[in-house]
């Protein structure tokens, strides 16, 4: 039953958090929204997606969300995530600007737990999305 509330939380997410909305209905308590900071590229066992002008990387070890945009067009990038084991969910944003380095935000996430994350960017009037990682912290 605990899985099916989370999935479900997961698909309300889906259908309204990653439009980038900042409504009352859109936020919620639950959900944690991060802007990450510039920091070199450091450790290792990275699971990363790369899709058109974003890469987003997980690193496990350490909680850390990584982030890199390649696109000048004026919008920051995001990894958005949700623990499929928990309550938690959120996103985080890389508003540095293009090509500036990576980003990242050090998370506290619960050991044992998959984060299911996708990476976001905006594109021709509309935040994109892509497939979906899953990743055990």
């Amino acid at each position: 039953m605990h899985k099916r509330v989370i999935a479900i939380v997961a698909l309300a997410f889906a259908a309204f958090g990653f439009l980038g909305a900042t409504s009352a209905s859109a936020a919620s308590a639950d959900k944690e929204y991060d802007n990450a900071s510039t920091h070199a590229m450091t450790g290792y066992g990275k699971e990363c997606i790369t899709v058109d002008d974003v890469k987003g990387c997980v690193m496990p070890y350490g909680d850390i969300l990584w982030l890199d945009d390649y696109e000048a067009d004026g919008y920051g990038v995001k990894l958005i995530w949700w623990d499929t084991d928990g309550p938690r969910l959120g996103e985080c944003a890389n508003n540095q600007g293009a090509f500036t380095a990576w980003t990242r935000c050090n998370k506290n996430l619960p050991e044992g737990h998959d984060i299911k994350w996708v990476v976001s960017w905006y594109e021709s009037g509309s935040w994109h999305n892509s497939g979906s990682e899953t990743t055990r912290v």
